[in-house]
């Protein structure tokens, strides 16, 4: 995944921002180390004895402004580096996404030379789509709501003949008691 130009600058500028502390907090460090006689061994200064004193702070004070210099100029030689690494990864950046935007603009010419191809070579067949999508919605509709009628004419048949069946039980049952009844009339009667 990619960085994105900002995010690359603004972490650029982060850098920069605490190389230049660094620097400064050093070129402070030097200049107190310097100022103290017991500290003065530590960064390369020894006052001669026949210097007097005065002479012996300048020229530590020198050597710690020439110290200062070369540091500044480090900085400089590093913050332009920086610059140059943000602007090489802002230019691959707009580079690589001018290449997909061209590639995407290659796939919608193309189609788009396809269906002009289309409708020059058969305008008429070019224009047939269109309605024959319409017609095969129209006819899935119509397909749709056949069904529908189909299903309520099967469930209104369904009810129809188990009304039938129920009713041919209940006729067949009323006639066997009926006959049953009948039956013991006569047997009574015979008696």
């Amino acid at each position: 995944m990619r960085n994105s130009p900002i995010k690359n600058r603004t972490s650029l500028t982060k850098t920069i921002e605490v190389i230049s502390t660094v620097a400064s907090v050093l070129a402070g460090l030097l200049a107190l180390l310097a100022l103290f006689p017991s500290t003065r061994s530590l960064v390369g200064l020894k006052p001669s004895l026949g210097m007097d004193e005065s002479l012996a702070t300048q020229a530590q004070i020198e050597i710690i402004n020439s110290e200062i210099a070369g540091i500044k100029q480090e900085q400089i030689k590093l913050n332009d580096q920086i610059n140059a690494l943000s602007q090489t990864t802002s230019q691959n950046v707009l580079a690589s996404d001018v290449a997909g935007l061209k590639t995407s603009l290659d796939n919608v010419d193309e189609r788009l030379t396809k269906i002009e191809s289309v409708i020059v070579r058969d305008p008429q067949s070019a224009l047939e789509i269109p309605l024959l999508r319409k017609d095969l919605e129209n006819v899935s509709t119509t397909t749709e709501l056949q069904i529908a009628a189909i299903r309520q004419d099967i469930d209104r048949s369904y009810n129809l003949v188990f009304a039938t069946i129920v009713s041919l039980v209940i006729a067949v049952l009323a006639s066997a008691i009926g006959n049953m009844f009948k039956k013991d009339k006569d047997e009574k009667a015979k008696e």
